[in-house]
């Protein structure tokens, strides 16, 4: 019985690993990456971040544009995705948040973006329902990841929880504690 024909691995190198190398890789190290990922089943890459609130150039993979995705996919077709963090539209209201997220996204059919995950704290519901919400209409796969889940009662994560399963494709919880 072949268990792993409905497993998807997502893999974050690019884009934790960035912490390490202020999101500047070799175009060789990229490719071998990119390659081998393919190569042993890992089908969603998330390849780097979209920040909205850094000021200053931190590497190729910390602020993704569609020719870094599009010239991945001529390297390996596969589904890549960026992370975003809820936190950069903390205090921004809906309509702020659509303009934002639209002045920075395509809709899906234009991109090679197949998916968006939200990095979200408990106390950024509000905000990452209205950033789902874009994305969902923008027709991109929305993961969430709620972060430090070792600080979170259960009740809150409860609600939490309720609260983004229909405005997300998947739903991860992160024990890192920053």
């Amino acid at each position: 019985m072949n268990t792993t024909s409905n497993v998807n691995i997502l893999d974050c190198t690019l884009r934790d690993g960035g912490y390490y190398t202020n999101w500047i890789f070799q175009q060789d190290v990229i490719e071998t990456y990119l390659k081998t990922l393919k190569n042993n089943n890992v089908n969603y890459v998330e390849i780097g971040f979209k920040f909205f609130n850094k000021k200053s150039y931190q590497g190729q993979f910390a602020n993704i544009n569609e020719e870094v995705v599009k010239w991945s996919y001529k390297i390996v077709k596969n589904n890549y995705g960026v992370m975003i963090n809820s936190s950069d539209f903390k205090n921004l209201s809906s309509k702020k948040i659509e303009k934002l997220i639209k002045k920075n996204f395509l809709a899906k059919k234009n991109s090679k973006i197949r998916f968006v995950r939200i990095a979200s704290h408990i106390s950024e519901l509000k905000t990452t329902i209205s950033i789902a919400k874009v994305l969902n209409k923008l027709q991109y796969r929305v993961f969430i990841n709620l972060m430090q889940i070792t600080m979170i009662k259960m009740s809150d994560l409860k609600i939490f929880f309720s609260s983004v399963k229909n405005y997300c494709d998947v739903f991860y919880l992160s024990l890192i504690h920053i």
